[in-house]
């Protein structure tokens, strides 16, 4: 992506257990891109990329197929009155407390400095004995300035096929 910046990413190579059909993982996203960058082009982006022989591309997606970011249907942790901004946000801005992304920053006022989505899984299918490379990565998309993160938790193999990758709150 031209528009990518700070991109730090980690790739794996994965050998499939023989009895495996699925994986998943837990993660939940933070940006400081909210309230100020909400539908614009300065959109920072956590992908999970999957090559593997049922798929290739980013596994982890809203129902839209938005990838995870400020401008997609899971961030919903945020200060609805920031800057008047009218985001709907389904879960209160103080469980952001703590995180760098909540109330803690004097400069903003009494708001909180950013937003999040709440715990996310993504599950993906695999063949069994296969071998995938995974790659997470999180990058500033049209800029270089505010900053993201990604927890990422809980990876774990499944004897249950999956159809296709999906991604649900937790």
């Amino acid at each position: 992506d031209p528009y990518a910046n700070d991109l730090s990413e980690l790739s794996l190579k994965i050998l499939v257990p023989t009895n495996a059909r699925s994986f998943s993982f837990d993660f939940m996203f933070f940006t400081s891109e909210y309230p100020e960058y909400l539908f614009t082009a300065y959109n920072d982006t956590f992908w999970a990329e999957l090559d593997s022989k049922k798929v290739k591309g980013n596994i982890s997606f809203d129902s839209k197929g938005t990838p995870i970011r400020v401008n997609n249907a899971f961030f919903d942790i945020c200060d609805p009155d920031a800057f008047k901004h009218p985001q709907a946000c389904g879960k209160p801005a103080s469980a952001l407390t703590g995180t760098g992304y909540g109330f803690d920053c004097p400069s903003f006022q009494g708001h909180a400095s950013g937003g999040a989505t709440e715990w996310l899984t993504t599950t993906a299918p695999v063949e069994p004995g296969e071998t995938i490379t995974l790659t997470f990565s999180i990058f500033d998309k049209g800029d270089s300035v505010l900053d993201s993160a990604v927890i990422i938790d809980n990876f774990r193999w499944s004897l249950s096929p999956a159809a296709e990758p999906t991604t649900v709150i937790k």
